[in-house]
């Protein structure tokens, strides 16, 4: 899979990257966990704001 990632963006991914590579299975799932738990929680401010 191929992802478009801005110049500025591009050292944060690499690391979030690398991070992810480091993780086990049952990590992975636990971190997927955690990112949608983020992503519901900046749902509710910007509903929030909106």
């Amino acid at each position: 899979m191929k992802i478009m990632i801005a110049q500025e963006n591009r050292k944060e991914a690499k690391e979030v990257i690398d991070f992810v590579k480091t993780l086990e299975k049952h990590e992975m799932r636990e971190f997927l966990a955690f990112l949608q738990g983020a992503q519901f929680m900046k749902k509710i401010e910007d509903e929030k704001t909106a």
